[in-house]
């Protein structure tokens, strides 16, 4: 019997497996989890025992890997059944009292649940607050770029007296001069390759005075 069920239990993961390398991504993931949770209480119902009693405390790596790849919702929900499957079964595991399951399994998946659903929840909020402010910048960056007729730029000066960029709009940039910044500056440098040769010691004098502080 337990060889059938392992047997059978096998290949069900490995049909997931083929779902996940035909597009059929969370369906599997889903798949995987009822699968997972069946082969921790099947055992457990039909053995009991110290084993059957340790294998319950693992329910709650079917929640972490829930959190790690499915909706937060579902995660709960994944969480939800679990807890109230050991409660609706915690008379009818053979030779492993209720009173065990609520004090030992019950307990300690219930806290590493709860954990970890918290934990997920904090990340993906960090992680959405960061997209937002990468969104929201990079829309500021192109409203600045389509509205200015020339491009706009921010340049920083070394204790060496080197200039070195810090931003340029790289849209109106190559607009305006028919480069891009990296075809014409190597890395953060500025070179002056815009500029005529017989204009570079004018140039540089403005260059000399600014670094000077000087009007």
């Amino acid at each position: 019997t337990w060889l059938v069920f392992s047997i059978s239990l096998m290949i069900l993961v490995w049909v997931a497996y083929l779902l996940t390398r035909k597009g059929y991504y969370r369906f599997a993931i889903r798949a995987l989890l009822v699968l997972s949770t069946a082969g921790i209480f099947a055992p457990a119902l039909a053995v009991g025992g110290p084993g059957s009693y340790n294998s319950l405390f693992y329910l709650f790596t079917i929640t972490l890997f829930a959190c790690t790849f499915l909706p937060l919702t579902t995660a709960i929900t994944s969480a939800g059944i679990q807890l109230t499957l050991l409660i609706i079964f915690s008379s009818n595991f053979p030779q492993i009292s209720a009173e065990r399951i609520v004090s030992g399994p019950f307990s300690f998946n219930l806290f590493l649940s709860v954990l970890m659903v918290l934990l997920t929840y904090h990340q993906r909020r960090a992680a959405k607050e960061r997209n937002d402010e990468l969104s929201a910048s990079e829309e500021r960056y192109r409203i600045v770029s389509e509205l200015i007729s020339d491009y706009a730029y921010s340049l920083q000066i070394t204790p060496k007296g080197e200039l070195l960029h810090e931003w340029i709009t790289e849209d109106s940039f190559k607009r305006v001069t028919g480069y891009t910044h990296a075809e014409l500056d190597k890395g953060e440098n500025v070179n002056l390759s815009l500029f005529l040769p017989e204009d570079e010691p004018a140039l540089n004098t403005e260059l000399d005075q600014i670094l000077r502080n000087e009007p």
